[in-house]
């Protein structure tokens, strides 16, 4: 059997070629298209590399740029393959302004109909986001992760597209794995399971998704099973993977692909697209013929439809804008006179009746505009075949079950719950610990107002004039500050409350360390070099205030940047999980630095300052203080079974923001969280120290 015959890169490239021949000879056998026209191919190559799989862009502008150049007589072209190479071919067409149509790009740069106004596909790539959100939301499902391996490519930009939609829909992105491999699987089942993530949408498709699917089912055994829904933006397939694959995964490996969730574009098939389709079909049959094979019917996987439907568009708005034209309407388009009314617009709604599409329009964007259906994998045979159990609308603003009801893994129909149910982490008000965190967030604030109110009154006092004034009521205000920002853990969580408690607390921590340092920095030069401070700066309280005023201001410059990109950020109210993206999360490691580096300085302080007089010795509080703090940080990887239990664990995340008009993908940030379990009658809860973001889970 030829390869030609299965999925894979080699069929791929030999039947969109195939698929859009096919079409060519339909219209050139159709009088009522282009009469008295006959369409000739010209066939030009821009593949590089079988490493790079044919993305290579500066070629595909070469070989863009000699069709524009060198050879008038072409109107118009299909082709290319991956989006990562069309990027570059599409805008060379559109500056020459020729309409360039491609069946296999699934790239959301080329949506850009700034950049690339020539550009169209029939293929459904810009609604998928949309339309797997309005699913999440009739299974009333509000978590999901996403995956994608280091083979997805032109995908990425779609996965990004997927998140925009699922992010503006409120629905919480629990954990993202990038660029991973088989070799992760374990590491992946291990994060998700962590978070709780319970539906996994895949960017991928063919056999990276099958490998990684099977790798997570037979080596990690984590993520596949009851409880677990898988969704992806590509079918899942196990045709090109070499080698006996009872062998590799079991004799009953498709069993466990039962309730797997795929997406595609398409229509129901009206008259005219079964006509079509039995064209092309009876046409790839008579070519494979000879071969000693047939195609049965028309897959999911064979792009030559998209192909035959592209030159097809292409055809029927050529037929369009020469109609209008008269008798020199040939004449006219070979000498390019037209190409200015050849853009993505002019084929937009033709009238083509095609084989995945009836009539085949074309959204703003220049991509296939269509319903899209929701399949499952029955998980019955090696096969893995697929039936459709849910249809959006083309507007994507309703979606409904059609005959089949969907299948889930083990038999059931209704969609299993999105995790584990989480303990309330919210502290309401009215409760018995809302009460307490009042009265001692009110007692320690009446405390330091009565200190501040004491030092007011008694400035000129030796005392108080020891200590200095000016520096006790900054301390005194800190803490005012700081027992302030305990009652924000009041309340429902959110992100703007999580921003404020974040702020409040480092501002109070700074006043407060600012404050204690720069008073004992100032005390420390003056006793040891008081002899040479003769009308020194460092006699002037001028210069000791703008000091601790500058400290404060690097601390609220870079609280300024965590407050603009927390906007990026994502909270997860119901399990008190905030999510600290790429920008936010380099600015807060900034900033607890900085607080580390005022700390370091309280300790040397403190040991320098031991021998001054007593009167202004500090040393013994200024050690205490550092030396707390810094115990404080490692004290949750202290197990204890009376106290509070830490664990720490690795998470992967991602919040960067996604632009919805460029090709922007989805990138990885690496960190640690760390949680907490108490045995106490809150229950078990996690919270993140404040530069992590914080996790719940049941069994720390």
């Amino acid at each position: 059997m030829s390869d030609l015959s299965q999925w894979g890169y080699a069929s791929w490239w030999f039947w969109n070629q195939v698929g859009a021949q096919i079409g060519i000879e339909s219209i050139n056998s159709d009088p009522a298209v282009l009469p008295n026209t006959t369409i000739r191919i010209k066939r030009f190559n821009n593949y590089c590399s079988p490493v790079k799989r044919g993305s290579c862009g500066g070629l595909a502008m070469k070989v863009a740029q000699d069709i524009s150049n060198d050879h008038p007589d072409v109107v118009a072209v299909f082709g290319d393959f991956f989006g990562s190479t069309t990027i570059f071919s599409a805008e060379v067409f559109s500056k020459a302004r020729l309409p360039f149509c491609g069946g296999t790009q699934l790239n959301k740069a080329l949506l850009n109909k700034n950049n690339y106004p020539y550009f169209m596909q029939t293929m459904a790539s810009a609604g998928r986001g949309d339309a797997i959100v309005k699913l999440l939301q009739m299974w009333k499902v509000q978590r999901v992760g996403i995956l994608f391996t280091k083979e997805v490519r032109g995908s990425r930009s779609e996965c990004a597209s997927v998140y925009n939609a699922l992010v503006a829909s409120n629905i919480d992105i629990l954990s993202i794995m990038e660029s991973v491999s088989v070799t992760d699987a374990e590491y992946i089942g291990e994060q998700f399971n962590i978070v709780g993530v319970r539906y996994i949408i895949a960017c991928d498709a063919g056999e990276s998704l099958f490998t990684m699917y099977m790798a997570l089912t037979k080596t990690a055994k984590k993520l596949v099973g009851p409880g677990y829904v898988w969704i992806s933006l590509g079918t899942l397939t196990q045709t090109a993977i070499k080698g006996n694959l009872d062998k590799k995964y079991g004799a009953d490996f498709f069993k466990h692909a039962e309730g797997f969730v795929s997406i595609g574009g398409g229509m129901m098939s009206s008259a005219k697209m079964y006509s079509r389709q039995e064209q092309l079909l009876k046409a790839i049959q008579d070519i494979q013929s000879p071969w000693g094979f047939g195609m049965e019917h028309l897959t999911g996987w064979f792009n030559g439809v998209a192909a035959f439907d592209c030159v097809g568009l292409l055809g029927y708005g050529l037929d369009k804008l020469l109609r209008k034209q008269g008798d020199a309407s040939l004449k006219l388009l070979l000498s390019g006179e037209l190409q200015t009314q050849m853009n993505h617009s002019l084929f937009s709604d033709t009238g083509y009746q095609g084989v995945s599409a009836d009539p085949l329009k074309l959204t703003p964007y220049g991509d296939l505009a269509t319903p899209f259906f929701f399949y499952y994998t029955n998980g019955s045979t090696p096969a893995l075949k697929t039936r459709v159990f849910a249809v959006t609308n083309i507007e994507l603003t309703d979606i409904h079950y059609v005959q089949n009801a969907p299948l889930f893994y083990g038999g059931g129909n209704l969609p299993p719950p999105d995790g584990p149910q989480a303990p309330e982490v919210s502290i309401l008000f009215g409760s018995v610990l809302s009460a307490g965190f009042i009265i001692l967030a009110g007692f320690g604030m009446a405390f330091s107002a009565g200190l501040l109110g004491l030092v007011y009154l008694n400035h000129d006092h030796d005392v108080i004039r020891t200590g200095s004034p000016l520096y006790l009521t900054l301390i005194c205000l800190g803490s005012i500050l700081r027992y302030s920002s305990i009652l924000l853990h009041i309340g429902q969580y959110s992100r703007k409350v999580k921003q404020y408690q974040f702020v409040f607390e480092s501002i109070s921590l700074v006043v407060v360390v600012a404050a204690c340092l720069i008073r004992n920095l100032k005390v420390y030069i003056l006793y040891s070099y008081q002899s040479n401070l003769s009308n020194s700066i460092y006699l002037k309280e001028l210069f000791w205030f703008g000091m601790f005023s500058t400290v404060v201001a690097i601390e609220a410059i870079m609280l300024a940047f965590v407050w603009q990109f927390f906007g990026m950020n994502r909270t997860i109210p119901q399990r008190g999980i905030s999510i600290i993206g790429n920008k936010s999360m380099v600015m807060i490691i900034a900033i607890h630095m900085f607080h580390v580096l005022l700390f370091l300085g309280l300790f040397v302080l403190g040991c320098l300052t031991r021998n001054i007089s007593s009167q202004h010795n500090e040393s013994v509080l200024l050690v205490t203080f550092a030396t707390c703090w810094m115990a404080w940080t490692v004290y949750p990887n202290y197990d204890y079974p009376r106290r509070l239990r830490f664990l720490a664990f690795e998470v992967f995340f991602s919040c960067d923001s996604l632009d919805s008009h460029n090709n922007t993908d989805i990138g990885a940030f690496h960190s640690k969280a760390i949680c907490y379990k108490s045995a106490s009658e809150m229950g078990e809860l996690c919270a993140a120290v404040t530069e992590e973001y914080e996790v719940e889970s049941n069994n720390s």
